[in-house]
């Protein structure tokens, strides 16, 4: 059963007559929502493993051999399942009382954060042995708890965040620090892909690693942007540089903060520290009041949750793959994967939305005050969902989805890579780290080679439109207006489908398959716009504006 995401995963094993059994009650909640394989975001499976052979079948007796789960008592499978769960809430109710009491203290917010998180941890692997029978023997091996943490593969954030100190303070606010951990973080994360990675999306330790290989790469940049002079930086590196040297305590909480180590937001040190020390707050000296905007955050995801959740058994990428979609006329083919492009999004939208509203709550998307005095709380927002659902253009989609990854990338790689001189090189290059920092596979080059060709061949058509006299005259009329916008969205989220088509279903004979059948449309149309566009514009633009535009 290949799975997206789960906040709760748990198996009750034991031994009967016919082999090894388990219930495994799953909670799924997160990164995709629902399973590949069924419809159902919450279900309970019973999995069989290797039959147990009979004594009187190793004497030669002739036995009738037993159907998986025919001997199970529904009246012991009850009882078991039921003190199972209630052991479990027991566990936390305990867990979130002592919490309670520890927040009510004036102890290092650090250690609260890191608290919280360890003891969530701590609480599910009790829970998981206590549910383990005598007779089990743990031998499943497959109780894996995948969120908030990795399971017992949580070592592997452990050693990075243990290194990642060990960099900054030996090494200092040098470029070899920065080359260090930049080396380091993405070798281990590329490392762990390499041995983890299948041909499905894969809920492994990877997932919540992802995010916080930026975090600790961010993190040694501004600690190296803070021991330069402050002249030497820009508006925005001094805001985000770091004057003091962060503890080792300062540094997990950093990472291990419980509303963004799952799927993001990024945000920097500087910003987490404010919120340490109880600045972000719309009230000084007093709890921000954020309770109503974090709630109105989770409300939006919860409506993309149920619209993802209602319609995703029947909108898939499995059916991309599937003779029924081959077999169909070529515009079913391309209007399939124009509806799905969309719709395949809604997941990450739910997960950013919920995601900000714990972030909103907690006081860090506290975002200062308008000019109305009207609190902000928009420092952790991923969307903006208005323009995602409404704008036409690739450019304004890019703006509006996973907003924090893309400033990361911005600010720490597009303009780190000034030095080169060449403004497309550097977002070349900008995208390729992207691709690989989402995995190793082919899709994902795929995907953001055509994020690149598509985003430099919009800019060009919108140069000429805005250039031509004749061409924005045209696109003035008032009365085609809707027409215009209507093409422009169904271009725009049609090779939207066709580069996410890549995206999310990873290896090479996968989405040559659906490119194959729509005839690599995406890459003919935008490689034949990109080469007669030039020409185009030689004709459309007078001589006078291209002067203009020289000078």
């Amino acid at each position: 059963m290949a799975t997206h995401s789960s906040i709760l995963a748990w198996e009750v094993p034991w031994t009967e007559p016919g082999g090894l059994h388990s219930i495994g009650l799953v909670a799924r909640v997160g990164h995709d929502l629902v399973t590949k394989t069924t419809k159902q975001p919450l279900r309970v499976a019973i999995h069989r493993e290797a039959p147990v052979v009979s004594a009187g079948a190793r004497t030669g007796q002739q036995t009738q051999a037993v159907p998986p789960g025919a001997s199970l008592r529904p009246n012991i499978q009850k009882y078991k399942r039921s003190l199972a769960v209630l052991y479990f809430y027991t566990v936390n109710f305990l867990l979130f009382l002592q919490i309670r009491r520890l927040l009510k203290k004036k102890k290092d917010p650090n250690t609260k954060v890191v608290f919280f998180f360890f003891c969530i941890y701590s609480c599910v692997q009790k829970c998981q042995e206590g549910w383990k029978c005598k007779g089990g023997g743990g031998k499943t091996g497959n109780s894996v708890l995948s969120a908030p943490h990795p399971g017992t593969q949580l070592y592997h954030s452990l050693l990075c965040i243990v290194l990642q100190f060990l960099i900054l303070r030996l090494m200092g606010r040098t470029i070899t620090a920065v080359l260090t951990t930049f080396c380091v973080q993405m070798g281990y994360l590329l490392a762990g892909y390499y041995n983890t990675a299948t041909g499905t999306y894969d809920i492994k330790w990877t997932m919540p690693h992802c995010v916080l290989t930026l975090k600790l790469i961010g993190l040694a940049m501004d600690y190296y942007d803070g021991g330069k002079d402050q002249k030497s930086l820009t508006s925005e590196q001094q805001i985000y540089a770091i004057r003091g040297v962060p503890s080792l305590l300062e540094i997990s909480g950093f990472s291990y903060f419980y509303g963004a180590f799952l799927v993001g937001p990024q945000f920097s040190m500087n910003h987490y520290m404010k919120l340490v020390r109880g600045e972000l707050t719309d009230v000084p000296g007093k709890i921000p009041n954020s309770t109503i905007p974090a709630l109105r955050r989770l409300a939006l995801g919860l409506v993309y949750l149920v619209g993802y959740t209602l319609l995703s058994p029947h909108i898939t990428e499995d059916y991309l793959l599937s003779d029924d979609y081959e077999n169909g006329s070529f515009w079913f083919r391309c209007m399939y994967m124009l509806i799905w492009g969309k719709f395949v999004l809604y997941k990450y939208v739910t997960c950013w939305l919920v995601t900000e509203g714990v972030c909103i709550l907690t006081g860090l998307g506290f975002n200062g005050l308008d000019e109305y005095g009207t609190a902000k709380w928009d420092a952790c927002a991923n969307m903006k969902v208005w323009l995602f659902e409404t704008t036409p253009r690739f450019t304004g989609t890019i703006a509006s989805f996973n907003i924090n990854t893309n400033a990361w990338v911005a600010r720490y790689f597009f303009k780190r890579l000034k030095f080169l001189g060449n403004k497309v090189l550097s977002q070349g290059l900008s995208l390729l780290f992207l691709a690989l920092w989402h995995g190793l596979h082919s899709g994902y080059l795929v995907c953001f080679q055509m994020e690149f060709l598509i985003v430099i061949v919009e800019r060009q058509a919108a140069s000429l439109i805005r250039d031509s006299p004749v061409l924005s005259r045209l696109a003035s009329i008032t009365v085609l207006q809707p027409l215009y916008y209507l093409a422009q969205q169904t271009i725009h989220w049609l090779f939207m489908g066709y580069s996410m088509t890549a995206f999310c279903l990873f290896t090479w004979d996968k989405w040559m398959k659906v490119y194959k059948s729509i005839y690599f449309l995406g890459h003919v149309f935008f490689l034949s716009l990109l080469f007669i566009l030039p020409y185009v514009r030689k004709v459309m633009v007078p001589r006078k504006e291209k002067l203009k535009k020289m000078e």
